[in-house]
Order: C-alpha cells, then structure tokens, then sequence
C-alpha cells in the first residue's frame, strides 16, 4: 500500500454559483428514502476567470433525505450557458445539514463534474470541483474550487 501524500491538495477558486429554489415536492418515507424535489428556478455563475460567468437554466434537485435525520443527500444535473454561448452540463453530488433552528437555511458540500463540447471548457470534462455553500431560505450560494 502506497504511502499518503505528504501534503494535502491545494485549492484554486474556480466560480461562485447563486441558485434561486422553491419550495419542495416531499414523497416521505419510501423504500429508498424520503425522496426531496427542489425545484431550481434558474441563477447565475461567475468565475475567477472574467471570461467565465452566466445563466444557470431551471432544473430539479432530486435529493434524498436520511432516515436517521442526519441530512440531505444532493443529485442535481444543471444546464450552464455561458455569457458567448458556451453549454456545460454540471452533475452535482453532495450533503446538505440542515440548521436545526431553522430548516430553512443549510450548510452545503458538494462535488462537481461537467460535460462540454466547447473547446475552451473541455478541461474541465475531467476535472472533480469540490463545492461549498449555503442555503438561506430560497437562495443558495456555493464557491466552486479546483484541486490543483
């Protein structure tokens, strides 16, 4: 068994997405779960790189909440167009840890992996970002971060 590496990985803020959500669709208790569909109304990305920033297309969350009531786990699949044309598919996986105070509002950590046909984009076809964020009632804001 290989050695760990003697230093942890480096980050590089990539982009900042904002989301817009409404309130969820709950189908409680099934066999897999208490299946959560958040409805993403749209938003807006912007990156580290000023030529990196535009829409977000709406889309569902279709997250699944732990029986334990230890948190969220996220599965989303957003369409990103860019401000010049560019089309990114971003499949997002994660937690969500509710506040217990107020169930409304959310810690988020989350993995990023894209699909892109355009050539200034391609890059990131094999690249994991690791997310961070939160969710104050009806907006999320998560940084995006590359390991470099």
């Amino acid at each position: 068994m290989a050695a760990p590496p003697n230093e942890p990985p480096t980050l590089k803020f990539a982009y900042q997405i904002e989301l817009e959500v409404d309130d969820p669709a709950v189908v409680p208790n099934g066999p897999k779960g208490t299946r959560i569909c958040i409805p993403v109304l749209g938003g807006r990305f912007k990156g580290a790189n000023p030529d990196f920033h535009g829409e977000i297309a709406p889309s569902v969350d279709f997250a699944i909440g732990h029986s334990d009531g230890s948190g969220i786990t996220l599965k989303v699949q957003l369409v990103m167009k860019t401000h010049d044309g560019a089309t990114l598919l971003a499949t997002i996986e994660g937690r969500s840890d509710r506040d217990h105070d107020n169930p409304a509002n959310a810690r988020i950590h989350t993995s990023k992996t894209y699909e892109t046909c355009d050539e200034r984009f391609k890059w990131m076809n094999n690249q994991i970002l690791v997310g961070q964020g939160k969710k104050e009632g009806h907006k999320i804001v998560i940084n995006y971060y590359q390991i470099v």
